[in-house]
């Protein structure tokens, strides 16, 4: 089964795809991603949504929101 991520920005429309063997990879992708922005960019996400699939968001992904949540 091909799993795969695609962030959008929705003020410039880049697009960043993450191929992905596993299901559960997604855990490890999501904070990835908001470094690899923060570093590139110098910002931080301040949004972001999903397609209302909840099969990835796992314990360890809620939990990197939850905690960048109470952060920001």
């Amino acid at each position: 089964m091909l799993v795969y991520i695609i962030y959008i920005d929705n003020c410039t429309r880049l697009m960043w795809i993450f191929l992905l063997k596993h299901k559960f990879n997604v855990s490890h992708i999501v904070p990835t991603f908001f470094n690899m922005i923060k570093n590139q960019s110098g910002v931080t996400i301040k949004r972001f949504g999903s397609n209302n699939t909840l099969d990835y968001f796992n314990h360890i992904v809620t939990q990197f929101f939850f905690k960048r949540r109470d952060t920001t």
